[in-house]
């Protein structure tokens, strides 16, 4: 007869390979996770592969930069700190134009893109969290995009796909949280 210990530890062990089985889809989806807490884009060699992979299946000659030279340090929420491999400049298809976002490249296996704050800014983002939805001022500022949830709760940004694709129209274009407060 198990013990609830032994119980505990099965539903441990689940749960972890069930986030596990969520990166992986992530990653082989070419999609980002929205992190906030991120101050820089960061992904594994794996995820950037993968990105190249999906833009040729569809027939999208968008091209990765690669720097070479630019090998930032990083710290990861486990205290390991790790040197990047090469900073990766990555074709967005965003309307009817092509963005870039700069990544920087690990070699740390199974990490799909951690889209950060810093990208989200330059992008104007607007998040709802509850509804998980987003609008891109600085993209196109009157159509709210639908934010794809991952299993483990994060908001996810397709990296080979037009997010905006699948947006719908306001009324009138978004400004600020402050458009109609009282002085």
């Amino acid at each position: 007869e198990p013990r609830a210990t032994d119980v505990s530890l099965h539903a441990l062990r689940n749960t972890e390979d069930q986030a596990a089985l969520s990166l992986q889809q992530i990653l082989r989806e070419g999609k980002a996770i929205i992190d906030g807490g991120a101050t820089s884009s960061v992904a594994s060699v794996e995820a950037m592969e993968q990105i190249m992979r999906l833009n040729q299946d569809q027939d999208q000659s968008r091209d990765i930069a690669v720097e070479r030279t630019e090998r930032p340090h990083f710290r990861f929420g486990n205290n390991g700190r790790t040197q990047c491999l090469s900073t990766a400049k990555v074709p967005v298809p965003l309307g009817n134009a092509l963005g870039e976002m700069r990544v920087h490249v690990h070699e740390i296996e199974g990490q799909p893109v951690l889209m950060s704050v810093a990208a989200l800014r330059a992008l104007g983002a607007v998040i709802d969290f509850e509804k998980d939805e987003a609008i891109f001022r600085n993209v196109d500022a009157s159509v709210v995009v639908p934010l794809e949830r991952a299993p483990s709760g994060h908001q996810l940004f397709p990296l080979t796909k037009d997010i905006l694709s699948v947006g719908t129209p306001r009324f009138s274009p978004f400004s600020s949280l402050h458009e109609s407060c009282k002085e």
